[in-house]
């Protein structure tokens, strides 16, 4: 993370049998075109070819950081405080999963301030993700279910519950999950975006959910590709 884009290698497959592949191509590259001048990147090759299946699209996106170096997810330590840019939930849903605005500037942001010592996006749900940062930091991590920003995509007429779950599992969120030091904590009142604080890192031991005067156990919900 802390990373700028520089180039995108687009390959395609054409279905033969699948409506109007022009039209279609049209509006695919037009789209690009406008990520491409929106965040400075070149389309800088790619492949086509073409099938007797649906369209299949692959995107490889290269970046270079801003930076000396990248924010790593391994960098997490205990005391650490959570963070979030985002509201989490209702993704797919409500279609937000394709209409999303990439957390590009808040990660340049945060990564030429020099105040977090690990980051990702959230792809795959909170809890999940939160996982893979503590077991690549070695460190654990107790999340505040009251802190946790909960979308509006989320059913509001679902119990507190259903829509805690939804935050924690369901994906697609693509907001950054991040740790500030102590001693940093105060350098995010400057960030021209909004962060939400959603809990601290710990010795390794396990990752928890307080809520209520008690903590539990965090179960690993999310998606799994494999």
């Amino acid at each position: 993370m802390g990373c700028r884009p520089v180039a995108a290698f687009v390959s395609i497959a054409v279905s033969t049998t699948g409506g109007d592949a022009r039209s279609f191509l049209e509006r695919f590259y037009d789209g690009i075109g406008d990520l491409a001048t929106e965040y400075e990147f070149s389309i800088a090759g790619g492949d086509t070819t073409a099938w007797d299946g649906p369209f299949a699209v692959n995107v490889c996106l290269i970046g270079t950081p801003v930076c000396n170096s990248p924010v790593l997810r391994s960098g997490a330590c205990d005391g650490d405080q959570l963070y979030v840019t985002g509201p989490l939930g209702g993704s797919l849903e409500s279609g937000h999963h394709l209409t999303f605005v990439p957390r590009l500037n808040e990660s340049r942001w945060l990564a030429e301030t020099n105040c977090v010592t690990s980051m990702m996006d959230i792809s795959d749900g909170l809890s999940l993700d939160l996982h893979r940062l503590c077991q690549a930091s070695g460190v654990g991590a107790t999340l505040i279910a009251g802190q946790i920003p909960v979308s509006d995509r989320v059913d509001s007429e679902k119990s507190a519950e259903q829509r805690l779950l939804h935050a924690l599992g369901d994906g697609e969120d693509f907001e950054l999950l991040f740790t500030v030091p102590p001693t940093s904590v105060a350098d995010l009142k400057r960030a021209p975006f909004t962060v939400h604080h959603i809990g601290e890192m710990c010795q390794a031991g396990g990752i928890c959910l307080s809520r209520n005067g008690a903590t539990e156990n965090l179960p690993m919900t999310g998606w799994r590709s494999f």
